[in-house]
């Protein structure tokens, strides 16, 4: 039978004084939370020797047949450790809280111990499927991003929420510009459960070609406030609308550059940069005429907008390790007329 590699470490502390001295000990719950149905899951207790003589653990038991516990028979040796665990078999489903008795040569009184959880069918790893906290709010990304847009689309992105606090959460959005709106499902979550946030994109309210950025606000609670802990950021890339025949296209410029680029690591160093070059290998002229990044952390800048057939252009990128450039994608957008690429992204990549 495997046990869930869910395994939690207790620093209980015990701190036991043998004979007449005051014994006591801290932090004598484990809260396994979620667990899989018929996934028997442990929780190691740790047990501390803080006198100067031998501690023996003589009996563990437990107050389910459900509840496995195994310890050691060795003497626990002045400053030394001792793990006793607890396995539960997750047998049955829903709220549980088991008890562990420590019985020691120390004195006749055990201690008690205990474990709880909840077991369930479907198990989520918050930290990996809500790795963003705002509040109690916990948030499946804090950057929304609508790639490849073209006019009169209406485009939507969804929030995964859940509400890790004790109150009814209304979730709502604050801030929106003209072009952004949003729905939520269920209107209101209760405590423990997840919903979504649907945020709604009308690209007809969008009048500039390439990228759109804004930020937008989770409120907490009624009457809350922006502040840069609530952000979250949104982007639009809005596609060129341009027809090109095929005299046009036999004619045209052609971009040749790298979709990626990786800058290293930053170490002790507040900037690091790179260098890409950016060729037209077409008949007529390559013009850039957007040139953004989607973000605050990358800087980018282009030797010349207009290249010439069979010759290039430097693009220099730089990162700063003083800017947020984990919030969003780490990429550079440029459009062009070459009409097999009217929208060229790079992707930046570094490390701190």
């Amino acid at each position: 039978m495997n046990i869930s590699v869910r395994t939690i470490i207790s620093s209980l502390g015990f701190i036991f004084a043998l004979a007449t001295q005051a014994q006591q000990f801290q932090n004598s719950e484990v809260r396994l939370g979620d667990i899989l149905w018929k996934t028997p899951t442990r929780a190691d207790f740790r047990l501390t020797n803080t006198t100067n003589k031998p501690l023996r653990i003589t009996d563990v038991q437990t107050d389910c047949g459900c509840t496995l516990a195994t310890w050691t028979n060795e003497p626990i040796a002045p400053n030394q450790s001792a793990i006793i665990s607890a396995t539960y078999d997750a047998q049955t489903l829903g709220t549980f809280s088991k008890h562990v008795f420590v019985y020691t040569n120390a004195r006749e009184q055990g201690f008690t111990l205990r474990l709880s959880g909840r077991v369930s069918t479907e198990v989520y790893d918050w930290d990996k499927d809500y790795p963003f906290q705002i509040g109690d709010i916990r948030l499946s990304t804090d950057n929304i991003e609508f790639d490849d847009v073209n006019r009169g689309e209406q485009p939507e992105e969804i929030i995964h929420i859940y509400n890790g606090s004790r109150k009814n959460y209304v979730p709502e959005l604050m801030h929106l510009p003209k072009y952004l709106s949003f729905s939520t499902h269920p209107e209101v979550v209760r405590p423990g459960k997840r919903g979504t946030i649907r945020v709604h994109l009308n690209s007809s309210e969008i009048h500039s070609m390439g990228l759109t950025q804004t930020s937008i606000y989770l409120s907490r609670f009624p009457g809350d406030k922006v502040s840069k802990a609530t952000e979250i950021g949104v982007s639009a890339t809005l596609l060129p609308q341009v027809e090109y025949s095929s005299a046009q296209r036999l004619n045209a410029p052609v971009a040749v550059v790298d979709t990626l680029i990786d800058l290293g690591s930053f170490g002790n160093k507040k900037k690091i940069s790179g260098e890409l070059l950016l060729t037209n290998n077409g008949r007529s002229p390559l013009k850039i005429n957007t040139l953004q990044v989607y973000n605050p952390g990358i800087s980018v800048s282009l030797s010349k907008s207009t290249i010439k057939p069979g010759q290039s252009a430097k693009l220099k990128i730089s990162a700063s390790s003083t800017s947020d450039f984990f919030r969003g994608s780490r990429r550079i957008l440029l459009i062009t007329n070459d009409p097999n690429r009217q929208k060229i992204t790079i992707g930046v990549m570094m490390k701190k």
